[in-house]
């Protein structure tokens, strides 16, 4: 039973359906697992932004056309890169009369194909350099997911917003799957699948020769795991919600899905969530499997727990709340780094709240980072200042304000929508909270403006 003050996920849904509209996709994709390519006839509708916006689609996809929703005609378009935009795209735009001035019609048609290197032979396989990204091929599956731009993202140029989530009808074909998964929809058998989705969801998709379970209303895809593996998992999965529910005054949503898939490298290793999947990569001891020791079934270390309470803590700063700006870092990964380390202290313990608190302080204990009222880009916001630091500033301002003035700020900031999530909005949602005004100049001037800031945060963070 839901606790009182959660209101349902399917209202919540429905607000915010009214307030936002999303592209629908609709069409087929063409996908050979052993060839490494991707072809993809598709008819988008419902845009929601005409002026600026392009397209986003990944630099290995070749564009044959964009042309009208009648398919009477194409329209002339050109492109260009910016890495602040997207990593791995093109941005697609249709310039008016040839000029510098954009259009983007309300519905269109949408053409292209692209091959991208199999990598199955790990005697050949670089070091490192897979990432969330990367539209992987290892000769046995394919993963894509949404960062990667497999297909088309609309991106509000104006005000810095990425359309990731669709609803879709869509077909996906490829000969050599035994089974094909599309994010927001059930898994299913190959080699031809047809998904549907009337939910706006970031599309992820896993197709190739691999098995997948059912547990709970979760789905396990790839994972062999056993029943009482799948129960454990699914167990601590709960807990975790129901503390970030009764924190943040705000239900989940739907069941997790759990994918264990492999790098095209030899020693990435890291985890990722496209809500409502938590994908692991990873090869021996950082494969899913291996989190779970193999006499007691249970997890083998309370990190595990840290990396799933982390993307599990992606559906409220990634899904429900999208950053973008200068600070679209420090909220998208240091506050969900942060809301994970309240979640494992009070479900673990604090042993691993000093722990990790103890890493952090010695990941960053050398460091100088750009201060967040000097933030130019959010690349300013490397991994060890997203991951390490931002944790540590948050509990000093934890230690300064207290835990519920804390949570009451991050209710808001989840229930805010932004044109930015930049400094002034930091600022504007603190005070929104109730922290005072000389609460907020003081956090400033000694761990954000000072020239001794990171210090003063590693000092502040060790006083008991």
């Amino acid at each position: 039973m839901r606790k009182r003050g959660l209101i349902t996920f399917a209202f919540i849904v429905a607000i915010f359906l009214c307030k936002a509209q999303f592209p629908h996709v609709t069409g087929t994709f063409t996908v050979s697992i052993k060839k490494g390519t991707i072809e993809a006839d598709l008819a988008v509708t419902n845009i929601p932004y005409r002026y600026p916006c392009s397209i986003l689609l990944n630099a290995g996809l070749n564009v044959r056309y964009f042309r009208n929703i009648n398919d009477s005609s194409n329209y002339y378009y050109d492109r260009y890169f910016d890495k602040n935009t997207s990593e791995e795209s093109f941005a697609y735009y249709f310039p008016a009369n040839r000029r510098k001035s954009w259009f983007m019609p309300p519905s269109l048609r949408i053409n292209y194909v692209g091959a991208f290197p199999v990598i199955s032979d790990t005697t050949r396989m670089s070091n490192s350099g897979d990432w969330k990204g990367n539209i992987a091929f290892n000769g046995s599956y394919l993963r894509a997911s949404e960062q990667s731009v497999w297909y088309p993202v609309f991106y509000d140029t104006l005000n810095d917003v990425k359309y990731k989530m669709v609803t879709y009808d869509i077909k996906i074909i490829c000969d050599e799957a035994r089974s094909i998964f599309v994010n927001g929809s059930a898994p299913q058998q190959g080699p031809v699948a047809i998904f549907k989705s009337d939910i706006p969801t970031a599309l992820l998709l896993f197709a190739g020769n691999y098995d997948y379970t059912q547990k709970d209303k979760t789905y396990f895809l790839n994972a062999g795991l056993d029943d009482r593996q799948q129960d454990v998992l699914s167990g601590w999965s709960n807990r975790i919600k129901q503390f970030y529910e009764s924190k943040l005054k705000m239900p989940y949503g739907y069941p997790i899905t759990y994918l264990s898939a492999e790098p095209v490298t030899k020693y990435n290793a890291w985890a990722f969530v496209t809500y409502p999947t938590i994908a692991v990569i990873g090869r021996g001891k950082y494969n899913l499997k291996e989190y779970f020791d193999p006499k007691s079934r249970e997890l083998r270390d309370s990190s595990d727990l840290n990396t799933i309470s982390h993307e599990l803590g992606h559906y409220y700063f990634g899904t429900v709340f999208v950053p973008n700006s200068d600070m679209r870092w420090f909220f998208l990964e240091g506050v969900t780094e942060y809301i994970s380390l309240q979640a494992t202290k009070s479900l673990i313990g604090k042993n691993n709240y000093s722990k990790r608190i103890a890493k952090y302080i010695d990941e960053v204990k050398d460091a100088d980072f750009t201060p967040l009222n000097a933030l130019t880009r959010p690349d300013d916001i490397d991994d060890d200042y997203r991951y390490n630091y931002t944790p540590l500033l948050l509990t000093v301002l934890e230690k300064q304000v207290g835990e519920d003035m804390m949570w009451k700020w991050l209710n808001i900031v989840l229930s805010s929508r932004p044109a930015k999530s930049n400094y002034k909005f930091f600022v504007e949602t603190l005070l929104q909270a109730g922290v005072s005004q000389k609460d907020f100049d003081d956090f400033e001037a000694n761990y954000i403006a000072s020239e001794t800031s990171e210090q003063n945060v590693i000092n502040k963070v060790k006083l008991k």
